[in-house]
C-alpha cells in the first residue's frame, strides 16, 4: 500500500509539474506621424491556429496610445506566433506578428496609425519596433487583392510576400 500512494505521489507530483502554463504579454503603441499617442483604437490579437489552442482578444489603445494584452498558453506549446491587426485612418488594415516560446513572453510591437500631413503616402506603411530580444524578429507579410498572380515590392528591396525584419523602422509594400 505504501509503494501504491508513493507512485500516486509522484505521479500527481509529475502532472502538476507538467500542468504549468506559460503567460505571454504584449504591449506596444499606436502613434501618429508626430509621435503622438493616438486614443481609441481598436487592436486585434489573436495566435497561429495551434492545435488544442486558440486565443482572440480586441484591446484598444489608451489616452497615451498604449494597449497591451495578456493570456495564458498551454506548457505543452513551446513556440507559436502571435498577430495583431490594426486598422489605420486611411482604414488600411495593418497585420503585424511576433514569435514567442517560453524564453520570450514580453513581446512589443508599435504602430503608425497616420501620417498626420507627412508628404510620404504612409497609407501602406507600418512603423515596427524591434525589442531585440525575439529570435528571428517579426514576419511582415502582404496578401494581394484582385486576380493573381501578384507581385509584391517591399521598401526593403525584397519582392516575396512576406520578409523577416529584425529592427525597428517604417515599412511598406506595394
Amino acid at each position: 500500500m505504501k509503494q501504491f500512494l508513493n507512485t500516486l505521489f509522484f505521479l500527481s507530483l509529475s502532472f502538476l509539474l507538467h500542468s504549468q502554463s506559460i503567460n505571454i504579454t504584449v504591449n506596444g503603441f499606436v502613434v501618429d506621424a508626430n509621435g503622438q499617442g493616438v486614443e481609441g483604437v481598436n487592436l486585434y490579437v489573436f495566435t497561429d491556429s495551434l492545435p488544442g489552442f486558440d486565443y482572440y482578444n480586441t484591446v484598444q489603445t489608451d489616452a497615451q496610445g498604449a494597449y497591451s494584452d495578456s493570456f495564458t498558453v498551454p506548457n505543452n506549446f513551446t513556440q507559436g506566433v502571435l498577430y495583431i491587426l490594426m486598422t489605420d485612418c486611411n482604414f488600411n488594415d495593418v497585420l503585424a506578428s511576433v514569435f514567442w516560446s517560453p524564453a520570450d513572453t514580453d513581446l512589443t510591437l508599435d504602430f503608425l496609425y497616420c501620417s498626420g500631413g507627412n508628404p510620404v503616402d504612409t497609407s501602406c506603411y507600418t512603423y515596427l519596433t524591434y525589442d531585440g530580444q525575439t529570435p528571428g524578429g517579426a514576419i511582415l507579410g502582404a496578401n494581394g487583392l484582385g486576380t493573381p498572380p501578384f507581385t509584391y515590392s517591399w521598401s526593403t528591396g525584397e519582392n516575396t510576400q512576406s520578409i523577416a525584419v529584425i529592427q525597428s523602422g517604417l515599412y511598406c509594400v506595394t
